[in-house]
Formats: structure tokens, sequence, C-alpha cells
């Protein structure tokens, strides 16, 4: 049975290899107002808007198999419209980069995700064009590293068992094996457009279009495990479980799924529900849902449990430093309850991730 399946899937890919035509992206959300970050903090807007927060469009980390090098410090990199990638060492100070606003956020230059892995920060994005940027410090990039020829932006990217992978529209995934300076097309494409990647627990699983979930071990082949429904956005690894989410507006609300599992291979329901889910994340060794009523951890991948306090979108934990960011506040603090808002960056924000730099 699992021949046959597999045999299946390489078919019915095969034929999606063959079609570059994308599905409308769809990255409306709320209508201004609609609070997307904690209480007292000012509205980031709606995501997919310009200079909007990492709503539930485009946001979430990817993952990576390495842990801190010896001799380096924490760096917390955002990336987000038009080019626009900060970074800070203690979460105050931000240096920024960014090019000229052109009125549409879809861009050549819009940067949709970014992830930390084997020395290297990569960025992705793009609109009717794959775009790759890579760092070793988060404020001096390496541009334009994606394939010639690639024509379809890139949702997503993570690092893991010695490369990277990206992943983005009609299903399209790209391969570095050489730290982000050349990239190749995947041997096969996602069922769907890809939104996010993570690595953990020796593969890549990756989400997106129409409930997609697509696991590999290699980023070349994939293995279909879609659940169905809805777009999904957010993905990660942590504390033995897995865990995806997505939350698409509807117009007044947003519909919203949630699944985890063990083994990237069977995904049931989460036993929790939220009016929106914005993040998932592996950090401070838990995983961490972040959404509209506080956010869910778990710390042993089985229990899980509610906290009512709201967290910025995005939050990693470096050597007992919290940093965050929603649209474009930033905040920072000793624990994740216990943050403190800091300047306002010039930008607003899609994706976040932290790293290690050399000292």
């Amino acid at each position: 049975m699992r021949v046959s399946r597999l045999l299946l899937l390489v078919l019915s890919l095969g034929l999606l290899a063959g079609c570059d035509s994308e599905p409308v992206e769809d990255d409306a959300g709320p209508p201004v107002g609609v609070d997307a970050g904690p209480p007292g903090a000012v509205d980031a807007g709606p995501p997919g808007a310009s200079d909007a927060g990492p709503g539930p469009g485009d946001a979430g980390p990817g993952g990576s198999d390495a842990g801190p090098p010896a001799s380096s410090h924490p760096v917390w990199v955002a990336v987000g419209n038009w080019g626009f990638r900060a970074a800070t060492e203690d979460g105050m100070t931000w240096a920024t980069t960014m090019n000229p606003s052109t009125g549409n956020d879809h861009s050549p230059d819009l940067l949709r995700d970014v992830s930390w892995g084997n020395g290297y920060f990569v960025a992705v994005g793009g609109d009717a064009n794959a775009m790759v940027m890579r760092s070793t410090d988060g404020v001096t990039w390496e541009e334009d590293l994606h394939p010639s020829g690639d024509g379809q932006w890139k949702g997503g990217v993570a690092f893991g068992g010695g490369r990277w992978v990206a992943v983005g529209g009609v299903g399209t995934t790209i391969v570095s094996e050489d730290d982000g300076a050349s990239w190749r097309a995947g041997a096969m494409r996602l069922p769907s457009a890809g939104r996010n990647i993570a690595y953990g627990d020796g593969r890549f699983v990756a989400v997106g279009d129409g409930g997609t979930i697509a696991v590999s071990t290699d980023g070349d082949m994939w293995t279909d495990r879609s659940v169905g429904g809805i777009r999904l956005d957010g993905v990660a690894y942590g504390a033995g479980v897995w865990a995806v989410t997505g939350s698409n507006w509807n117009g007044s609300g947003f519909d919203t799924a949630c699944f985890t599992s063990t083994d990237a291979e069977t995904w049931v329901p989460c036993g929790f529900s939220a009016s929106r889910f914005d993040a998932v994340i592996a950090t401070g060794g838990a995983l961490i849902i972040t959404h509209g009523e506080g956010y869910e951890q778990t710390t042993d991948g089985t229990t899980w449990t509610r906290s009512t306090v709201r967290v910025p979108s995005e939050v990693f934990e470096a050597a007992g430093t919290w940093v965050g960011v929603s649209g474009d506040r930033t905040y920072r603090g000793p624990a994740l309850e216990s943050l403190t808002q800091g300047d306002d960056l010039p930008r607003g924000t899609r994706a976040f991730t932290m790293g290690w730099v050399a000292d």
C-alpha cells in the first residue's frame, strides 16, 4: 500500500510540475482595527497590507538542526516588505536595511521568511520571481542568489541535514547544499503552493495552500500528508512534537486550523482553538503557538498550557533574553510574559528568527 500511494503521489506531482499557473495569492487580512498585538500596543494593520505585521499570511520561522556554535552570540533578524531587514544583538538597538517603497508590497524584493542555520541567515520571498538573500551577521547581505529562470515566489525556508530548502508558488522547491550560495530546483514539487517550512527530527515539513502538509528527509522527494481545508502557514518542531496552523480571513473573522503530530505522518486536530493563529515557534525548550487570545505552550509534546497574556506574534529566547516583533513593534525582556515594548522599526515585518554570530 505504501508503494502504491507513493507511485500515485509521484505521478500526480509530475503532472503539477508541468503546470506553472499560480493560484491567486490571497494575503488579505482583517480590516484596520483588528488588534494583532499585545494589549495597549498600536494596531499593526491588516496582514498583507503595506507595512503590515506578520499576520497569518507569511509568518513563521523555519527550522534548524544546528545549535549555538562556540564563541558566538545571539542575533535576532526580522524581514519584510521592499527588502526590509533588521538585526539586533540586544533587542534594543536595531540595524536596518531597506529599499524604497513602491506602494505595492507585492514587489520583487518582498521578503516573506527568514531562518538561520550553519552560520547563515537566509531570507526568501519575491512576487512574480524568486528572491533569496543570505548573511552571516544579519546586517550585510548577499542578494539575488535564487536560481536563474525561477519565476515563483518563495514562502518559507529552513536548514537541516546539511542543506537549505525553500518552498513557494505552485509548489516549487529549491535546494542549496553550499549554505545558500547557489540553488537548484528540487526533484519534486509540493501538492500546492508552499507557504512555510521547518526542519526537525530528521525531516522537513512544508505547509501551504489547501491544507497542504508535505514531508521530506532531503528536500527533493516529498510524501503528501495533506489534511485539506484552509491554507496552512505556520509550522515548527519542538518538545518532541510538530504543530501546523492556519488562519484565513473570511471577511468578518478568521477560519482557523491547527494540527499536531509526533511523527510528521499522522496529524490530529489540536485540542484547543483560537480566534486567530499567528505563529508556531520552537524556542526556550518549548513549542509555542501564539494566537489572538494569548498563546499555547508545551514542554513535553503532550500537555499544552494556555496563557491569556498577549505576547508578540513572533518571539525567540537566547542567552536568557526574549526578543519579539509584531508588525513594526519590538519587544524585549527576561521572560516571555515580562516583555517591554521598545522602539518601533521603520517598516513592518513579515517574519522573524534568531541565530548565532561568531564573536
